[in-house]
């Protein structure tokens, strides 16, 4: 434990430290309790919306934003970057997509299903 001190100058400057504690403690006592309420409003609102969601197959996950944003840029990326791929290699092979249905397997049916929308 420190050492306490008695000189007057301390005794001052400890005064002064409680005074500017005491006049400003009200002011965060309030914000405080401002952002309970805010927290207590936005738990609220987070679970009327997951309710939202609740009798459908959706799986909801909690994920910071910074996170969403990098998995979905490959979930959206790289399937939207398959499909031009795979439309461009139908366009230049010079097949008919008919033809080609015609012995495809149920990827290649799907694939084509989903890059003509």
């Amino acid at each position: 434990m420190a050492k306490i001190k008695h000189t007057k100058n301390e005794l001052k400057a400890q005064n002064e430290s409680l005074s500017r504690y005491q006049r400003f403690l009200p002011m965060l006592l309030l914000k405080k309790q401002q952002l309970q309420a805010e927290i207590q409003t936005v738990d609220t609102q987070l679970k009327e919306k997951q309710q939202l969601f609740s009798a459908t197959m959706v799986e909801q996950i909690d994920m910071s934003l910074d996170d969403h944003d990098r998995l979905i840029a490959y979930v959206l990326g790289l399937s939207h970057a398959l499909n031009i791929a795979f439309f461009t290699a139908l366009a230049e092979s010079g097949e008919a997509a008919p033809k080609l249905a015609q012995m495809s397997s149920t990827t290649f049916d799907a694939q084509l299903l989903v890059s003509a929308a």
